[in-house]
């Protein structure tokens, strides 16, 4: 590990969001959560820490919602933790990115520019450069708030297989000379094939680079004004408003935002979904991360635990493989694990304690600790969770996950990106015990999981059966392993979901509290007429009401207006002596502020 450094002034500290903040990987994340999932035997948050250490971090701090206790626990017996100065501090936060970073504003804990990063990243970019060259422009420009950090996908390695698997990309526009972002916005194009640029940031940009198939990475290097930006915007929730905002009223405030854009021979990716943890997967056990591998990652005795044999086989010495089983590209198998004869396995991490039975081939799939395959079994891209079991002489093709402790077959067929959840939890299953005893085996605890889009449809009745996906597996599809993710889960930096439905709580709708809040505007509305009040105390009136009750300035603008036109026709209502209620009302641009 390193050394803190005497000046405060050198001190290096970085951010890390280990909770996603939506619910694309319920039920897995029930369990364990997104941070842990292992990737390539290793858990995933540990790729960011060695990220952060290698670029000479010396704190790091640690945001979760959910399994505080089990992030914790982890961290610290994590080799990856002892390398910094001192051990990395696991805080709490109950809402979106908005609120860890208004912690830290209160807490006092950031001293310097800091990394903000995921717990999902996957990179080997130069992190100590890019903080390097942010402070070297904060010199040249002191009103520089934050560097974004995004993936280009017009070049490099696999730019068109990143760019498939991601949600959405984005198209940006930046001065040439400076870097600063004069736009950012979803990539998208019309019927024609065109492109929507705005014209205000194309002609204030001076020289203007355009760039397209942006990956977002939840990336940035911050000053130490972004915790108390944060701090006064009470309605920002994520990085993504954040950025909106201050290219929004750059005029006003001053403040800029550089992008900076990673290509080449840089890797980087989140591991937002099914599609993206396959992908980086395959990239890790091809060695595209180098320098991480999956024998550098494993820990300080990785050289002599992993034996690397040809195109890309790594093979535990504590492991057990048949010499009849035939590895042929891109395994993995962990410590302790057994390896029948016969077996045929490619494109595969077996993780640690797991057993494969005789004659059984096993393609693109992942097994995570403890899992257990009988013999005569065929698998093809599918996830089976800690213990779990698939008994003998089953199928399991095309995207199917099995979470943790489930046990199906023997002789079932399961396709079309089946999720299994284990029996017992009422909300989660979707099948009866006699359709169980059919689709998944006799001997089998499990259950076919009900989605959560499946239970808005149902509650919103037949006349919404048509705007969503035609059954419950193909909106588990939607959630786990495509691209084209519903409204509700698709995340930017860091989404507004709640985590809470990684944890098994439900999540409270949006409109709670607003009928008060209409109130409230009401109210202030009547004491403005009444008293008298100047327009600057109604802003200062509706803006603290904004903040108590936690409503986003888009939906405050909708609501304000709506209240406006609403309170001449309450207040005639009231008004039962007067034939003609005429009312004076401030013009509803004074609000906007």
């Amino acid at each position: 590990s390193m050394s803190k450094p005497a000046d405060e002034k050198d001190l290096v500290q970085a951010v890390v969001l280990a909770d996603s903040f939506n619910s694309r990987f319920a039920p897995v994340a029930r369990s364990l959560p997104r941070a842990l999932f292992p990737l390539a035997g290793v858990p995933l948050i540990d790729y960011a820490l060695n990220c952060l250490a290698d670029a000479g971090v010396h704190e790091c701090i640690v945001y979760c919602r959910s399994h505080y206790k089990s992030l914790a626990s982890h961290l610290a017996s994590s080799p990856q933790s002892k390398r910094f100065a001192t051990p990395p501090v696991v805080r709490n936060a109950r809402q979106p990115l908005g609120d860890a970073i208004r912690d830290l504003d209160q807490s006092r804990l950031i001293k310097n520019d800091f990394i903000l990063a995921p717990a999902d990243l996957v990179t080997n970019a130069n992190l100590a450069e890019l903080l390097a060259e942010h402070k070297r422009r904060r010199v040249k420009d002191a009103n520089c708030l934050l560097t974004l950090v995004m993936r280009s996908t017009t070049g490099g390695f696999n730019a068109s297989a990143l760019m498939q698997a991601q949600e959405r990309s984005f198209i940006a526009v930046s001065n040439a000379d400076t870097g600063c972002l004069r736009m950012l916005s979803p990539a998208g194009m019309d019927k024609l094939g065109r492109i929507r640029l705005e014209r205000a940031a194309l002609l204030s940009c001076g020289r203007s680079r355009l760039w397209t198939g942006l990956i977002d990475l939840g990336l940035a290097v911050c000053s130490v004004h972004v915790p108390p930006r944060f701090t006064d915007e009470f309605d920002y929730r994520s990085l993504d408003d954040l950025v909106r905002g201050v290219l929004e009223h750059e005029e006003i405030l001053g403040h800029t935002v550089s992008l900076h854009v990673l290509g080449g021979q840089e890797y980087a990716c989140r591991v937002s979904n099914m599609n993206l943890y396959a992908l980086v997967t395959r990239h890790l056990l091809d060695n595209w991360v180098y320098p991480m591998t999956p024998a550098s990652m494993s820990g300080s005795r990785a050289a002599t635990e992993h034996q690397v044999r040809q195109r890309n086989v790594y093979v535990s010495r504590l492991a057990s493989v048949h010499r009849s089983a035939r590895l042929e590209k891109s395994v993995l198998i962990g410590p302790g694990a057994q390896v029948g004869s016969g077996c045929h396995l490619v494109n595969c991490v077996i993780g640690s304690n797991c057993r494969v039975g005789d004659r059984t081939r096993l393609s693109d799939c992942y097994l995570w600790p403890g899992a257990v395959v009988s013999s005569d079994c065929n698998i093809s891209r599918s996830l089976l969770c800690h213990n779990s079991t698939v008994l003998d002489d089953s199928q399991l093709t095309d995207r199917c996950v099995l979470t943790h402790g489930v046990r199906v077959g023997p002789s079932v067929v399961l396709t079309n990106c089946r999720l299994i959840v284990r029996s017992g939890r009422s909300e989660d299953s979707a099948s009866t015990d006699e359709e169980v005893k059919q689709q998944l085996g006799k001997d089998s605890n499990a259950a076919v999981y009900k989605s959560a889009y499946s239970d808005r449809r149902d509650e919103a009745g037949d006349s919404d059966a048509d705007s969503g996906p035609e059954n419950d597996e193909d909106s588990v599809e939607l959630e786990i392993w495509q691209t084209t993710l519903m409204a509700d889960n698709v995340e930017y930096l860091s989404s507004e979901s709640d985590s809470s439905s990684e944890a098994g709580n439900e999540v409270p709708p949006a409109e709670v509290g607003e009928d008060h809040f209409k109130r409230e505007l009401l109210d202030v509305l009547q004491r403005a007429e009444q008293d008298k009040h100047p327009v600057d105390t109604m802003v200062v009136e509706i803006n603290s009401i904004k903040h108590a009750f936690c409503v986003h300035i888009d939906r405050l603008k909708a609501i304000l207006a709506y209240t406006i036109l609403l309170y001449p026709l309450l207040k005639c209502e009231k008004d039962d002596e007067s034939e003609d209620c005429q009312v004076e009302i401030t013009p509803a641009e004074h609000f906007s502020q």
